[in-house]
């Protein structure tokens, strides 16, 4: 496995800047590590809905889970605002750093993931392909 760290600065999209780097970095399957940062503002979206909501903070990111690849990530945060009040979902594009966000994406070997509709789905599901050279 390669770990990689990302330093992200005020007013960077927090979902694109991640998924700018996985594209220039050549990940074909990876997850976030850890994330700790703040942001200005929040977009989210829930699971069971294709629903958005833009929040404005500032916020401290509590945690960013997910899964990265080249083609596309997908991406669940928590966040947490002024009263301690903790809020999440999916990340989508449009939340914007505040001061800094450090992010540690750790990359899998020999695993190339996609995601890809499958009949049935209104969502995109993980595709995932063992590469060459793996156990």
């Amino acid at each position: 496995m390669k770990q990689h760290l990302i330093k992200l600065r005020k007013n960077d999209d927090l979902r694109q800047e991640i998924e700018s780097y996985c594209r220039r970095e050549q990940v074909k399957a990876a997850y976030i590590g850890t994330c700790v940062g703040s942001l200005q503002n929040v977009r989210l979206r829930k699971g069971s809905t294709k629903s958005t909501c833009t929040i404005e903070g500032p916020f401290e990111i509590c945690a960013l889970s997910g899964t990265l690849s080249t083609s596309e990530s997908h991406l669940h945060i928590s966040i947490s605002d002024e009263d301690y009040q903790v809020l999440g979902g999916h990340l989508i594009y449009g939340t914007l750093v505040l001061n800094t966000a450090e992010i540690v994406i750790v990359e899998l070997d020999y695993y190339e993931i996609i995601r890809d509709r499958s009949e049935g789905n209104d969502y995109k599901e993980l595709k995932i392909t063992k590469m060459e050279g793996g156990n």
